[in-house]
């Protein structure tokens, strides 16, 4: 799906990255790109940060940073609840 797009987007800078970093390049390519990174949603916003300026880049990070942080205490509420529920049925049963 959207990956496909991300991987072609970003497909210009992978190759002049592995061109800097001497990657032999096929002779018939004329750009080349990974699915594994490429594709990846979060590359892709930040690459498109990054025409931004530099700064985007950085409150890009500090949001994603955040918002994992969210995802983590949310599910640490999760797990509480539900062993809190697990226990309360264990003791309901005895």
């Amino acid at each position: 799906g959207i990956g496909l797009f991300i991987a072609t987007a970003t497909a210009a800078s992978f190759t002049q990255i592995a061109a800097n970093s001497n990657f032999e390049i096929p002779a018939d390519a004329t750009q080349i790109s990974s699915l594994v990174d490429g594709a990846n949603p979060l590359t892709g916003l930040f690459f498109a940060a990054s025409e931004l300026g530099g700064w985007t880049v950085a409150v890009l990070g500090v949001l994603a940073l955040a918002f994992a942080f969210l995802v983590r205490f949310i599910e640490r509420r999760r797990d509480i609840a539900r062993a809190s529920e697990a226990a309360a049925a264990t003791s309901a049963e005895a």
